[in-house]
């Protein structure tokens, strides 16, 4: 709940301040799938998996904005 809530929309066209706005209610289905996910390693017909890593920017980096972010999207 603390992150910018005016990030770019994710694929399906909501940011994040429609997530927070509209957490009340979509709360119990978003906790159902993660628990389920979790539990039994199901998810959702439409949903993908990525493998993120994260690479350095500069020699000896010590925080985080020196590291450079990298994910592999799998469908």
């Amino acid at each position: 709940m603390e992150c910018d809530e005016s990030k770019s929309p994710s694929i399906d066209g909501f940011n994040l301040n429609f997530i927070k706005q509209s957490w009340q209610i979509l709360k119990d289905n978003i906790t159902r799938v993660v628990r389920n996910f979790h539990m039994f390693g199901s998810r959702l017909k439409g949903t993908n998996v990525s493998c993120i890593t994260i690479i350095p920017k500069v020699d000896n980096p010590q925080k985080l904005d020196e590291y450079r972010s990298i994910s592999l999207v799998v469908i």
